[in-house]
């Protein structure tokens, strides 16, 4: 498989996000400074746009992960082949995946970690708010009790 060089050297996407920051009160707005800006250096205004989203994200002006956490999530998934416990695909417990959730959430986020693993964010929300309220799982709710206690007759 032959890798894709990119089009631009990482030299003109510095200077053309560069030129956005340095230029954007010049313009009614940053889309307007990024579509300017990007037919002068002869990309799309869509792809310079990502640029800087990226470059507001590296300097932490806009949340979400990284270029350096982007690369680390794409060692993983390369190096485990999508699965980050089990080899040969087989899904790990999902108490093992919540762990591992708590574990690394601090450092690469909980969104990042659930695309990579078999998760859906919803369910590590559940086990975080049990964790913070223990009365809120589904055996001391007196609803469910009730429903079960119908359903048996």
């Amino acid at each position: 498989m032959t890798k894709r060089t990119p089009p631009y050297s990482p030299e003109v996407r510095e200077r053309a996000v560069r030129m956005v920051f340095d230029h954007r009160n010049e313009y009614a707005s940053q889309y307007e400074a990024i579509r300017s800006i990007a037919a002068k250096i002869g990309c799309s205004g869509e792809t310079l746009r990502h640029w800087v989203r990226q470059a507001e994200r590296d300097q932490g002006l806009r949340p979400g992960p990284t270029s350096a956490e982007q690369e680390k999530i794409k060692a993983l998934e390369r190096e485990e082949g999508q699965r980050v416990f089990c080899p040969g695909g087989a899904r790990p417990p999902l108490q093992a995946m919540k762990e591992f959730t708590d574990e690394h959430r601090e450092v690469y986020g909980v969104e990042p970690i659930c695309r990579v693993l078999p998760i859906a964010p919803s369910i590590d929300s559940e086990h975080a708010a049990r964790q913070a309220n223990p009365d809120r799982s589904p055996s001391n709710d007196p609803v469910s009790s009730t429903i079960a206690t119908v359903n048996e007759w």
